[in-house]
């Protein structure tokens, strides 16, 4: 009985001490709290998911943002208003987190105002964040026969594929591809509803998440960011432009 009694006031005093946390990060420590909408294919990739959303944040000095994007079944960036349908024309377009539109409204979006100005085609947006020109040949290796565009806007990213040096040539000339580790852990998380609700509402969570995210994945790193100090500064005076 009295294990029973010091177990119940660990778990409450456990609980209790997270909310209080909790509560604190909230008023003095604000964390960016970002679902999950990346799963890697069997390449090693990052795709966006299939369907769903994710809210995606970003907390600077003087604003925040906080932004949902939607996804359809090509793994694709879905806007309000113009959602997926049977239109057999339609143009592919790939790129990297700029042309997905990365902490941008639907209606901010580039791709949207040409969906919203040619709407006889519909625009698969299939571009993800940090993508290189080897992931766009794997997105299309698995996905262009289904999706059968009549067009595709490639927007290429050829410093970034050599910056991680996802294409190489080997002892004897021949051109391989870098193959990327899959986290497990992630694919097993990806579609779970208490890791989805926890990501995008919890700030401890978030510090949790990106402590293992630093120290232990360096998939998820940018490694063109982190090799290249030209890149930082040009991030530098970007987030400064936002803040103004």
């Amino acid at each position: 009985m009295q294990f029973l009694k010091n177990f119940f006031l660990l778990i409450l005093s456990t609980l209790l001490s997270l909310i209080v946390i909790e509560i604190y990060l909230i008023f003095f420590m604000p964390q960016e709290r970002n679902g999950s909408w990346r799963f890697q294919d069997e390449s090693g990739s990052f795709f966006n998911k299939k369907f769903g959303s994710a809210k995606h944040e970003f907390i600077g000095k003087k604003n925040q943002i906080s932004i949902v994007y939607n996804f359809g079944k090509y793994h694709n960036r879905v806007y309000k208003g113009f959602e997926e349908n049977d239109n057999p024309n339609k143009i592919l377009v790939l790129g990297d987190s700029n042309i997905f539109g990365w902490l941008l409204e639907d209606k901010q979006t580039f791709v949207y105002q040409l969906q919203n100005k040619f709407n006889q085609y519909y625009f698969v947006n299939a571009s993800a964040g940090g993508w290189s020109d080897v992931d766009m040949y794997n997105y299309l290796k698995k996905n262009c026969s289904r999706i059968k565009p009549e067009y595709t806007l490639l927007f290429l990213e050829v410093d970034r594929t050599i910056g991680t040096k996802a294409i190489y040539l080997n002892a004897r000339d021949d051109l391989k591809f870098k193959k990327v580790p899959i986290s497990n852990l992630k694919k097993y998380l990806n579609d779970k509803f208490i890791y989805k609700f926890l990501s995008e509402n919890s700030h401890l969570f978030q510090i949790i998440k990106t402590l293992y995210v630093n120290l232990s994945n360096e998939n998820y790193i940018n490694f063109v960011k982190v090799n290249n100090p030209k890149t930082l500064k040009i991030e530098s005076k970007v987030e400064k432009k936002m803040i103004r």
